[in-house]
């Protein structure tokens, strides 16, 4: 009996461990109770004690799946480099001094530089009233007194009409009441603006100015070309010219007309070279500088009349 108690009493003693004061198990021992898999191994951090009255409270750590942003990028400095330059601006400037542009019609090439030695002079007194009546139409009215081109006249009067809108029509008319003619030019886009289409025509009473023509210009990078075809000299006339450039600063090109009433075929050829000189950059300065002055000379032969003409002009 007295072995079988204290063994009792000792049991009892040894529980006490795991019983609180109200009865009830402890946490720790009900975690020691579960299975191995389903024990709770959390360790728990008592909260951080309050501050002060009048603190205020540190800011708490960042946990580590989150960082801070990162600090802001310092200014550039002076002694930072430029940045490389652009690769594509570089080619297009390359390409824009190499590149082929249109040298303009064949009867043109030359106005720029016989206007220097072909100026508009006259005897007498000549005077132009140039009155606008519209936006699209303009009408000069021309008198010249004293002349001596005209054989037995020494007065004459024109008055010129102009038409033109932005489609790229132009019409021209002139009449001349002393000489009793009148002249006409008619240009037109044709083929979607592909090519301009012209007509002249004048009228006299003698009929002996008397012709009637049509033109075709055609144009590309870098050409143009010419088509003629009408009446004049009392017979038919055929005609063709054509303008090549064959560097961005050279020229070449020919013309050919054939007037079946005179049985005369008419050629000429021209070159043109264009370009850049140096010059001293003041009056009293030894220093050249490059592509400052342009120039232009122009070479013709003709072969009818088996002439050769220069021209050089420069800016």
């Amino acid at each position: 009996m007295g072995t079988s108690a204290s063994k009792s009493q000792n049991h009892v003693r040894s529980d006490t461990n795991t019983i609180e004061g109200n009865g009830l198990l402890s946490p720790a021992a009900l975690n020691s109770l579960l299975p191995h898999n389903f024990r709770n191994t959390t360790k728990c951090q008592a909260p951080p004690p309050l501050p002060p009255p009048g603190e205020t409270p540190p800011t708490p750590p960042l946990p580590k799946s989150q960082s801070a942003p990162p600090p802001p990028a310092a200014p550039p400095s002076e002694s930072t480099p430029p940045p490389p330059a652009d690769s594509i601006s570089s080619a297009i400037q390359s390409v824009e001094a190499t590149t082929y542009t249109n040298p303009g019609p064949y009867e043109h090439l030359t106005g720029s530089v016989r206007g220097l030695t072909t100026l508009d002079t006259h005897d007498g007194a000549r005077i132009n009233i140039s009155k606008q009546l519209s936006p699209y139409m303009n009408i000069v009215h021309s008198f010249w007194l004293g002349t001596t081109m005209i054989p037995e006249k020494t007065k004459s009067y024109s008055c010129v009409a102009q038409v033109a809108d932005e489609s790229g029509r132009f019409l021209y008319a002139r009449v001349d009441p002393d000489r009793k003619s009148v002249d006409g030019r008619l240009h037109s886009p044709i083929l979607g603006g592909l090519a301009m289409g012209k007509i002249i025509l004048s009228v006299s009473e003698d009929g002996q100015s008397d012709q009637l023509l049509g033109d075709v210009d055609l144009g590309g990078e870098t050409f143009t070309a010419n088509l003629k075809y009408g009446s004049a000299a009392g017979g038919k006339m055929y005609g063709v010219n054509y303008l090549q450039a064959l560097t961005p600063n050279l020229s070449v090109g020919g013309e050919g007309l054939f007037i079946e009433a005179q049985k005369a075929c008419m050629a000429n050829y021209t070159a043109s070279y264009s370009g850049t000189v140096a010059r001293p950059s003041s009056v009293t300065a030894d220093v050249w500088e490059k592509g400052s002055g342009d120039y232009q000379a122009i070479g013709t032969y003709n072969a009818a009349q088996q002439t050769v003409g220069l021209y050089y002009k420069r800016v």
